[in-house]
């Protein structure tokens, strides 16, 4: 567009994206899988040993992490987040598989809940990739 004196006129608009602040070497999740779980609601042995959780809190982050063919609710300490991923500051580890999906199907889950691992485009395409053996 030739704009000359580079003057907004009536009727126009834009969409900006305003970068404030960049991470690097943080761990993300998809923000949808991300729950508020009620401290109450959260497995005894969750609350009682869980470093993670802020006891003044009432909602608890938490994830869903896939161990052994079962959704297993992980409190998670989060920072700051853009319109997909969220920071998770603690509660996971790098590798740890987090279930993800649909929110109408991420509030049905509960503790130890048996779920079945989908492989995703993403993660096949990943796996298909060749590594280094070293050989």
């Amino acid at each position: 567009l030739d704009n000359p004196g580079h003057r907004i006129l009536s009727g126009m608009a834009a969409e900006v994206e305003i970068l404030l602040e960049e991470h690097q070497d943080v761990l993300t999740v998809p923000s949808q899988a991300i729950q508020g779980c009620e401290f109450d609601n959260l497995p005894k042995e969750i609350r009682e040993e869980d470093a993670q959780i802020d006891r003044t809190k009432s909602i608890i982050p938490v994830v869903y992490k896939h161990i052994n063919g079962e959704a297993i609710v992980k409190p998670v300490v989060i920072g700051t987040s853009d319109l997909h991923n969220t920071i998770v500051l603690e509660g996971l580890e790098e590798g740890d598989l987090v279930i993800t999906g649909p929110f109408k199907e991420l509030e049905k889950l509960s503790h130890k809940k048996k779920v079945a691992l989908e492989a995703t485009p993403a993660a096949a395409a990943a796996a298909a990739e060749p590594t280094e053996s070293g050989e």
